[in-house]
Formats: structure tokens, sequence, C-alpha cells
């Protein structure tokens, strides 16, 4: 997506590409180790990160943090400048924070305009202005577009962590048992896994982790119940990676062995028949 010229003077702003032409419904997926920044200029597209479309048209600015994919496809032709920063200017947990569709800002416009111009005409001083600029942007984004307000200031509302915790939960129990864990949670919310650690302790009183261990241990206890399945089929079918991690987590969970779990319950069933 992002223009393959490179500035060999410039080191934070690492290409960049201006009224770059998408055809209509041709998709173009993003994923990278850099910051990409996208502004439509003319035209739709539907923007996807993973959960669900979202209709974006002009002065709209896409912002795809590193390692998360979006999906972009354009509803009409469209019209986009778009470049790369360097991601190791903040953190992985800082970026992933900010929103991912921000709604014609214009301090966004402005700042995305000077950066265009600076790139384009390298006057004197212009690669310390570019660095200048791309921290501008970035820091206008965690400060207006973020789901954690920085500085020390108070984080977002219980009721917006409620909801992120809520949604994971549901992710966590319809996936549970295909081994997933909570960096797949981040991924599947398009949030850090710092942020979601945090939401979890703070409504929950536990890691996105220990809830995907307990949902696990849960649903291998109503199969053990019924003591028709091998403790290796039980530890495989709930996820675990093995069978030794399904009996130790298992016993930090009950306070059995899944073998002895098993046993006892197969001890009832003889009393209730006899």
């Amino acid at each position: 997506m992002p223009s393959s010229r490179e500035s060999s003077s410039s080191k934070i702003i690492k290409s960049l590409s201006t009224f770059q032409k998408l055809k209509e419904g041709k998709t173009i997926s993003i994923c990278i180790s850099d910051i990409s920044v996208i502004r439509i200029i003319s035209g739709k597209a539907d923007c996807d990160f993973g959960d669900g479309k979202e209709l974006v048209s002009d002065g709209d600015c896409i912002f795809v943090p590193p390692q998360i994919t979006a999906l972009i496809t354009p509803v009409t032709d469209t019209a986009v400048n778009n470049f790369l920063i360097d991601s190791s200017i903040l953190t992985e947990a800082s970026l992933c924070s900010v929103s991912r569709i921000n709604r014609d800002d214009p301090v966004i416009n402005s700042i995305v305009d000077r950066i265009e111009y600076e790139y384009s005409h390298q006057e004197s001083f212009h690669e310390v202005y570019l660095n200048s600029l791309s921290k501008k942007l970035i820091i206008h984004l965690l400060r207006k577009h973020s789901q954690t307000v920085f500085d020390g200031a108070t984080e977002v509302s219980e009721d917006a962590r409620r909801t992120l915790v809520t949604k994971a939960s549901g992710f966590i129990s319809e996936n549970s048992t295909k081994g997933i864990s909570a960096k797949d949670v981040a991924k599947h919310l398009n949030v850090s896994l710092a942020y979601l650690d945090r939401c979890f302790k703070s409504v929950l009183g536990k890691t996105p982790t220990m809830v995907i261990t307990e949902l696990k241990c849960r649903k291998a206890t109503e199969t053990l119940d019924r003591g028709v399945k091998s403790v290796t089929d039980v530890a495989f079918d709930n996820g675990f990676a093995s069978v030794e991690h399904f009996i130790r987590q298992y016993k930090k969970y009950s306070g059995q062995t899944p073998g002895q779990k098993m046993k006892d319950a197969k001890r009832r069933q003889s009393v209730t028949e006899n």
C-alpha cells in the first residue's frame, strides 16, 4: 500500500505517496512492522480490522499500528495519501491503544499536509522537521484518539472497560478450546495486550490468561465427570498444549489432578448405580 519510494535522509518518515489511486473493489491488505497512516482524499472505502467493516470517506484518517492487519476495499475509485512512520518512536502498547479510524480531524489533516510538503520539497533541516511532525502526529493521536489517557490522567470510563471485557469474554467463550492465548484476544479486539490486561484486572480482578485457563478447566471438568474419555483426550479437546500442562493447570484450578477427578466421578457413578 505505502509507496516504495524511500527517503535517504529521513529516518522517521520511511516512505510517502501522495494522491495514490485505489481501484473500486480491489482489496488491499496492510500488516507491516511500521506505523501506516492513510488519509482519504476522495472517494469511499470499507475498512476492516477483523471485527466488521466501517465506511471511510473524504477527510478520514486510518491508523494501522505495527503487526495489525487492516483490509481496505474501495467502494468507489478512491484517492489517498499514505506514509510509514518508524514504529520504534513509541511503545507498541501505546500505539495499539489508538483508535483505528479518526473522523475528519483538522489537526491530523494539517500535520499530514505539512509532512507531504516537507517530504516532497526537502528544504533546509527537513529531516529534523519531518521527525518533529511525525512525533506531533502520534502524540495528537494518543491524546485525542486513544483508549487510554496518558500523562498521569485517569483512564477511560469503567463502562468502556466493562464493554471491552464483555466482548473479550464472548470471544474467549467461543474459542477457548482452540488453544487461544490472551495475545489472540487482544489482536481480535485490536488493543494492546497490556491494555487488555489492565481492563480485565480492573473489572474481574483476573488476567485474560487466568480467565481462559479457568474456562478450559471448567469445560474439562464436565467431561471428566462423565468419565468417558481419557485424560489425554480431555486435555487436547479443551485446547491445552500438552497433557503435562493440563494436569498442572487443572490441579491449580481444582486441587485435584484430572485422574483423581475422573476416579471420583466413576466412584460416584458406581454408588448411584448400586
